[in-house]
């Protein structure tokens, strides 16, 4: 599957696909059409990437702070 890479899912894809089997669970709403839905669906896999995101900024930040100081 495209998905697969070196035998296993990214964590990623396996937050979208967890979500996705938990929502067909669950009839009380669409599974399909339902922004709310989706939008539960992008956080839980955001959610998994914040820390790396935070990290690669910070880094950004520090070395732009260095840069600015070697004038």
């Amino acid at each position: 599957m495209p998905w697969r890479r070196n035998g296993h899912r990214s964590a990623a894809t396996s937050t979208l696909a967890l979500a996705v089997q938990n929502r067909r669970g669950d009839s009380r709403r669409a599974a399909v059409g339902d922004e709310k839905g989706l939008r539960d669906i992008a956080w839980a896999a955001a959610k998994q990437h914040l820390p790396a995101a935070i990290a690669v900024g910070l880094m950004v930040l520090a070395a732009a702070w260095v840069l600015r100081r070697r004038g």
